[in-house]
């Protein structure tokens, strides 16, 4: 039987569980303020106790949607509401935007998908399992994932299936998963057993399979290989990380290893420049050199505080915590030079940024837009 590991402390992922080996949540330090974040707007949508619930921006338009399934949608530069739509359905996971159409999953299994300009009902499509990531929309194509270890692609223009893959899921396993990655007429696709594969988007055939991680330890939680992480790819490599102690750079077309780093994490990393940055499941923060995954920096000022996905804007680098507060990082060295306290509860999915717009969604349902700025005269 298939368990899924989910904490009602925090509600998502993994945090709140005794899984990032014994660290107590690290207090607070001074710093030295360099930079300030200065909010644009603020919006509010229902509350989100759901990981798989997370703001996603699309053509100039920010998208979110509540576990009650409120489907919104606001203007990017000045947050006013452009429609909301009440989909008649409580939602396991969302928003996945991409070719004008907005999709959401159900908890009963539904995909429903809405245009992404005025929020009408495009098509809904009977799934008949639970979807545990927000659906990846490229190409023509929705690629839903579910909680059972299926992999579907339906037609991004009325829902029809096109093909789907089963994969063995681990008997115990996080709750949750990576969107998956479109790239050159193929889709990337991380799974709860530690393997990651590559398929052809328009009829499904794998290209290529490799395992990412390989169960380790006595306990089955520190067993735990999820690829949660979204692939991310960069030039000819991809990136992809496991919550079991690896972070691995294969070659985009043959899927062979480039080079590997003992770094777990649940969360998407970022590509800057010649640094990929992570934040891993204890707390750290690093930049990698993309190239030969040799460590610049790595920071342990956070640790405990269960990180989110880092994003960079402005030169600089920005992850949350779980507390809400949001830490600005020095791209070159990992130092704090700025925070906020946002919310206090914990961010819904991952940090979003778009044309120098930092957009966060707490679990409070607190939607708000930030630019970063240097602090002058100080």
């Amino acid at each position: 039987m298939i368990r899924l590991l989910f904490c009602a402390f925090i509600g998502f992922a993994i945090a709140g569980c005794s899984t990032n080996s014994g660290h107590v949540k690290a207090e607070l330090k001074e710093f030295d303020a360099r930079y300030l974040l200065k909010r644009d707007w603020a919006k509010g949508v229902d509350s989100i106790s759901r990981a798989q619930m997370q703001v996603s921006i699309y053509k100039s338009a920010v998208f979110a949607a509540s576990d009650s399934g409120d489907v919104s949608s606001f203007s990017l530069d000045s947050g006013k509401k452009r429609w909301s739509r009440d989909v008649g359905a409580e939602l396991s996971a969302g928003v996945g935007v991409g070719d004008d159409i907005v999709v959401v999953g159900t908890l009963d299994g539904d995909l429903i998908a809405l245009s992404a300009e005025d929020g009408a009902e495009v098509w809904k499509h009977a799934l008949a399992r639970e979807v545990v990531a927000p659906p990846t929309i490229s190409s023509g194509y929705v690629i839903a994932h579910s909680g059972d270890g299926r992999v579907t692609a339906l037609s991004a223009k009325d829902g029809k299936p096109a093909w789907y893959f089963d994969q063995d899921v681990p008997a115990l396993s996080i709750r949750g998963a990576g969107q998956s990655a479109v790239v050159s007429g193929a889709v990337a696709v991380g799974f709860a057993n530690g393997r990651l594969a590559m398929f052809i988007l328009e009829s499904g055939e794998m290209i290529w399979e490799q395992q990412i991680a390989i169960p380790r330890g006595r306990s089955e939680i520190s067993r735990l290989v999820d690829v949660d992480a979204s692939p991310l790819v960069y030039g000819r490599t991809m990136f992809v990380a496991s919550y079991g102690k690896e972070i691995v750079a294969l070659d985009l077309r043959s899927g062979e290893t480039r080079w590997k780093k003992d770094i777990g994490t649940y969360r998407d990393m970022m590509v800057d420049g010649q640094l990929l940055f992570v934040s891993d499941i204890e707390g750290h923060v690093w930049a990698l050199d993309r190239r030969n995954g040799q460590t610049v920096w790595e920071t342990d000022e956070l640790l405990g505080r269960y990180l989110t996905n880092p994003v960079a804007i402005n030169g600089q680098v920005i992850v949350g915590d779980v507390d809400g507060y949001l830490h600005i990082l020095s791209r070159e060295d990992g130092k704090v030079i700025g925070r906020l306290s946002y919310d206090d509860e914990p961010f819904s999915g991952n940090l979003r940024v778009e044309d120098e717009h930092l957009v966060v969604l707490s679990r409070e349902g607190n939607l708000a837009s930030y630019n970063l700025s240097e602090i002058v005269n100080k």
